[in-house]
């Protein structure tokens, strides 16, 4: 039921049965399905005790072919098995409490005219779908491998170099790729989607010329390989030259009618020429009712699924007479015959109508275009099989644009923004030590506010920080930009501060805010409760923990008793805001804990400062958090 919650207002969810999940025919499907390349895989994970993994797959492939009709190819996914150790963990109230995807709807409400109010509308300077599906993933999932995060920092490092001439250099050239990972429908748009990718390869290959990190020059090489150069021959032999996909509806139709060569198959020809000549009767129709009914702003339009209709302007749309209204017109002012449509979609300032002999030309365009389709595709087998065969190396070729457009969105990001984002020090047992941080997202939405910066320094001797003071102090502003900065670290990005240092953090967890649950029937003290005994559970020595104002729905002494077996219960690097003043006596002698107390200077002062009250080990100042003169 939790899962239910989580995700009900993200995602569309499909009862499917229990027999869906036997791990034994996912297994068998997987196997059927791979690549040659990962296919030992699947044979090797049969004897690891991966039959959760197996049932799930088994069950979206079975959603796949039967709720979405889709027919997949053998030999076409590449199956990989990804330990949950390989990526950070983020429940989902902690990436909607952090405004990672998407802003609150309070921020959205203010921040969406000025400026990014999420980490990933910030960063989504991507130009391909793949690229954008990437960003997110790791948004959502951080990498805790240092050593491909270092990899990703030299790339991103050698792409910010030069002014970013690199990364503008190959942001232009995956332009022309960016079309080709979108979702496809039928095979026909697939070769021509295929065909510009290929052809647009070369030119982002030699972009790539002079890089010198590891990760783009794979990415290079990626893009050079020889079986590219071979498949694209293999669609040049039979699509047309002068065929090519577009955004406008008639138009990708017609050229996906006319894809293959003139001559290929002779029942091709003749459904193209039956094609060809209803078009042009449907717009000799439209002439025919513009000179007879003196319509001179009559426009014809198309749609995908109705078809040709025509578009009568309010200016033509005249009231007819008693002679036209006895003979047949209708009573609306369209002229006899016309029959009006739903607007849908259309925006125009005409009205929408059709007639019965358009419909009748609509339902032979329809055939015949049905018709070309269908011969193409049988056409398209040999392209589509010699692709088949490639397919390891274009699914290499989708990650390495994937990843490529991510760096150079990261790169684009960093470029737009005034203030100073170094190269984070990522170590596997390092501290967490940031010198003049600031909140990557407030600084944006407010560029005429200048923010102070902020240290933070925790480690294995001093893992717990409780932060205390008054209203409008900085506080929840100070623990969310801790943890937005350990997310972009993770995912490969530069931070925006004067010097940072990280260790991997395999999970994040954030209790922040307060609200009830009508569903539960609890109050917001036992949400609070409920929330904070799921992070003592699941937090382990490596975790980051955020939780601001625990215990504010109760009374104090039970609200300090709360936070109190919380603190007890520690076992991780921790962030604590917390405005119990006895929580902060308490816990000043404890040798593991800090106490940052913010404290608001007088009200000309243009920075706050944090008193750092160490309980043995002496004190230790930090900056305040927050926007200065605020």
């Amino acid at each position: 039921m939790g899962v239910n919650r989580a995700s009900r207002a993200s995602f569309h969810q499909v009862p499917m049965p229990r027999s869906a999940f036997d791990d034994t025919k996912g297994a068998a499907a997987l196997e059927s399905y791979a690549t040659p390349a990962t296919r030992g895989t699947v044979a090797t994970a049969q004897h690891a005790s991966r039959y959760l993994c197996h049932g799930a797959a088994g069950a979206l492939l079975l959603f796949l072919e039967q709720e979405q009709r889709m027919a997949l190819r053998a030999c076409s996914l590449a199956v990989a098995y990804v330990a949950p150790s390989t990526y950070m963990q983020i429940d989902a109230v902690s990436v909607d409490a952090l405004e990672i995807i998407k802003p609150l709807q309070t921020a959205h409400a203010s921040k969406s005219a000025k400026g990014a109010a999420s980490l990933f509308l910030w960063l989504n300077h991507t130009h391909t779908k793949c690229g954008s599906r990437l960003l997110r993933a790791n948004l959502l999932q951080p990498l805790t491998d240092v050593a491909t995060l270092k990899l990703r920092q030299d790339s991103l490092a050698e792409l910010l170099d030069n002014h970013g001439d690199l990364a503008n250099s190959a942001v232009q050239h995956t332009a022309g790729v960016a079309d080709s990972n979108r979702r496809i429908a039928i095979l026909v748009q697939a070769a021509l989607l295929l065909r510009e990718a290929l052809t647009a390869l070369p030119a982002l290959a030699g972009a790539l010329g002079p890089v010198g990190s590891e990760l783009l020059k794979a990415v290079r090489s990626n893009l050079g390989h020889p079986s590219f150069v071979q498949l694209l021959e293999d669609l040049r032999l039979v699509l047309d030259d002068d065929a090519h996909t577009s955004k406008n509806t008639f138009i990708n139709r017609t050229q996906q009618c006319f894809a293959v060569k003139h001559g290929a198959n002779s029942f091709l020809d003749i459904a193209r020429a039956t094609f060809c000549r209803l078009t042009e009767d449907i717009h000799s129709l439209k002439d025919r009712y513009q000179a007879q009914h003196r319509l001179d702003d009559l426009k014809m339009r198309y749609a995908a699924r109705r078809g040709f209709y025509l578009l009568v302007q309010p200016s033509d749309n005249a009231q007819p007479s008693a002679s036209s209204m006895s003979s047949g017109a209708t009573a609306g002012g369209l002229p006899h015959g016309f029959l009006k449509l739903d607007a849908g979609r259309d925006r125009s300032s005409g009205v929408p109508c059709t007639t019965h002999e358009l419909t009748a030309l609509n339902a032979r365009l329809r055939d015949a275009a049905d018709d070309c389709l269908a011969l193409t595709e049988q056409v398209l087998d040999s392209a589509v099989a010699a692709a088949v065969r490639h397919m390891d190396m274009l699914h290499r070729l989708i990650d390495s644009i994937a990843l490529l457009d991510m760096l150079c969105a990261f790169a684009a990001a960093i470029n737009s923004v005034d203030g100073k984002y170094v190269r984070p020090c990522m170590s596997e047992h390092g501290p967490l030590a940031i010198v003049a941080g600031r909140h990557p997202l407030l600084e944006q939405a407010q560029p005429g506010v200048e923010f102070a910066a902020n240290d933070t320094y925790l480690s294995d001797c001093s893992s717990f920080a409780l932060i205390t003071g008054p209203n409008m102090a900085g506080k929840s502003t100070y623990l969310r930009q801790v943890a937005l900065m350990v997310v972009l670290a993770q995912v490969g990005c530069f931070v925006p501060a004067g010097f940072a240092a990280f260790r991997p953090v395999d999970r994040l967890f954030t209790r922040i805010g307060m609200s009830d649950s009508i569903e539960t029937n609890s109050s917001t003290f036992m949400v609070e409760m409920t929330e904070t005994a799921y992070i003592v559970r699941h937090a382990t020595e490596r975790s980051l923990v955020i939780i601001d104002e625990l215990g504010r729905a109760t009374s104090t002494a039970d609200g300090g008793g709360e936070a109190g077996g919380s603190c007890d219960a520690r076992r991780a690097l921790r962030s604590l805001a917390h405005r119990v003043q006895c929580v902060a006596r308490a816990w000043a002698g404890d040798p593991g804990g800090v106490d940052l107390a913010a404290q608001l200077g007088p009200l000309q002062s243009e920075a706050r400062q944090l008193l750092a009250l160490a309980g043995r080990s002496g004190g230790s100042k930090a900056s305040s958090s927050g926007a200065s003169g605020q």
